[in-house]
């Protein structure tokens, strides 16, 4: 089963051009939530796929059949040598952490 995280930008926030900014912000989004994704063999966080779903949407889905499960978490518990902030709803957690803020600031205006 897939999760799939997706997100839309505000247009009227954006500065600069609009070509591939979604990708772009999405791409950056999964590479700064790897760090939160749990990892034993390294296949949840390899198996993604990320995909524009218009000029200021993307989608990001982790195609490991278990991605769902480990998203949800439920009772599990996971290993922190190889990814010491893994978690499950590994997007929220890069969220709270701070990530999305510095992702998206540098496409922000002032207002």
């Amino acid at each position: 089963m897939t999760v799939t995280v997706s997100a839309e930008v505000d247009g009227r926030c954006v500065v600069g051009k609009r070509d591939g900014l979604a990708l772009a912000l999405a791409d950056g989004w999964r590479a700064l939530c790897d760090p939160f994704v749990p990892m034993d063999t390294g296949r949840l966080a390899g198996d993604v796929a990320v995909e524009a779903n218009g000029p200021l949407a993307a989608v990001i889905a982790y195609n490991a059949p278990y991605a769902a499960r480990v998203y949800d978490g439920g009772s599990l518990h996971f290993h922190k040598d190889k990814h010491p902030l893994a978690t499950a709803a590994w997007s929220d957690a890069a969220k709270l952490a701070g990530r999305l803020d510095a992702l998206i600031r540098p496409y922000q205006t002032n207002t």
